[in-house]
């Protein structure tokens, strides 16, 4: 398990997030929320009635103000963050936590979350995801229990999250700016172009193209050609359809699946709208 201190970063890609709130209001202090979000900064200000927003739950009865403390990121869809959300919030009822233990008498809200959330880690079908763990608030920061920290393959980052803020119009103009003065990257430019270095077939049909993220290296193949070779050096292929890691088949060092695919990315466009964010459901985890 890997660690990344202070990091601040502009998440490329889509960004989807579930969090954990944590109320710091003298009457209800303790009470924690969990939820899902595809700008945390905006987000935050939402719960705490600073913009348009935000959960019935945590602005019921004016419950806030509310320290966002932790938030799991690097799902590649909006569903799969969801289906994250929901299984933290009703563990008891979800089929592949319901086995675990209760919360005790000794534990926080806010502790036995973070067992919670140790446990979905380690749990299929989510130990194989490309996650993030977040800690947003320093003086909130706990440790993970030792017998179930996250998988190797998932940092724990610590610090603000900051994205890119674009205008629908602004990401607009910049694209037809760029395709009017720069032209298309040649064929020997293009990765996408390129032989696979493992079947050795032309990318004649578009598939993605995955390079080894060394540069002394320049190892390039086709995605699944690469997984299906990374997984072929475990005893993985039969069960999994995407590897966790593996070797490059041309320099042998050792690879994170999660670091070669972000070549594949987008980067990140936050705009000004309104709608952006998942409304939150009537039975949202407020406890």
């Amino acid at each position: 398990m890997s660690q990344v201190e202070d990091l601040h970063i502009a998440k490329p890609g889509s960004f989807y997030g579930v969090y954990i709130l944590y109320n710091i209001n003298v009457k209800f202090k303790g009470q924690i929320y969990i939820g899902f979000t595809v700008n945390p900064g905006r987000r935050i200000r939402q719960h705490n009635r600073e913009i348009k927003g935000g959960a019935k739950q945590t602005g019921r009865n004016n419950k806030g103000p509310w320290d966002m403390v932790l938030i799991t990121h690097g799902f590649r869809t909006r569903l799969a963050a969801l289906q994250f959300e929901w299984a933290w919030q009703h563990p008891s009822v979800s089929r592949r936590l319901s086995h675990l233990p209760k919360k005790t008498r000794k534990e926080s809200l806010f502790s036995y979350r973070l067992r919670i959330l140790s446990e979905m880690l380690n749990a299929g079908p989510w130990n194989r995801l490309s996650l993030t763990i977040q800690w947003l608030k320093q003086e909130y920061i706990q440790q993970f229990p030792l017998e179930k920290p996250p998988p190797f393959h998932m940092p724990i980052a610590y610090g603000e999250i900051k994205t890119m803020k674009i205008s629908k119009k602004k990401s607009k103009d910049t694209e037809e700016k760029h395709n009017e003065k720069d032209p298309l990257p040649s064929s020997d430019d293009n990765l996408e172009d390129k032989k696979c270095d493992i079947c050795q077939k032309e990318n004649n049909t578009g598939e993605t193209m995955l390079s080894c993220i060394l540069s002394n290296c320049q190892h390039k193949a086709h995605k699944t050609c690469l997984a299906q070779h990374f997984l072929s050096q475990s005893n993985e292929s039969n069960e999994f359809l995407l590897p966790v890691s593996g070797q490059c088949p041309s320099c042998d060092q050792d690879l994170l699946w999660s670091d070669l695919v972000k070549q594949t990315v987008h980067h990140f466009e936050d705009t000004e709208d309104d709608n952006a964010e998942q409304s939150d459901s009537e039975d949202d985890e407020f406890q």
